[in-house]
């Protein structure tokens, strides 16, 4: 697992999980102020998950011997006026890390990188969940 590309690759799978725990917090206190509060409660949950997943892939890449990078994280421009935004909004960067963790299974796959691939393998099944 010590090619480069793979460590850059986990780490910028690893801040997009930051990145959506941290939207969903953002956007859960927007449900929370517009007494949405089952809404609010679910992107709470949704945020912890996001932070569980991350720490899966900080915790692979240090057994992996390679230095997890985590990087700040602004919501500035993630405001929403309804309901449907927030769940759009959320829906596409769910998407967006779905993509980018098949492309990282499929690199895994290519390179032969078995204990990568088995890892990824696990973030998928609990991403589909």
């Amino acid at each position: 697992m010590a090619v480069s590309d793979m460590i850059t690759r986990l780490n910028t799978q690893m801040n997009l999980e930051f990145h959506a725990s941290n939207l969903s917090l953002h956007l859960s206190e927007w449900c929370s102020e517009h007494q949405l509060t089952g809404s609010a409660t679910f992107l709470r949950l949704q945020a912890q998950s996001n932070v569980t997943q991350m720490m899966r892939v900080f915790d692979f890449l240090k057994a992996s011997g390679a230095m997890p990078v985590l990087k700040p994280v602004d919501m500035t421009d993630e405001e929403c006026n309804c309901l449907e935004a927030v769940f759009q909004r959320t829906l596409e960067e769910y998407e967006q890390r779905c993509q980018t963790l098949n492309q990282l299974t499929d690199e895994a796959r290519k390179m032969k990188d078995t204990s990568t691939l088995n890892f990824l393998h696990d973030i998928e099944k609990e991403q589909q969940q």
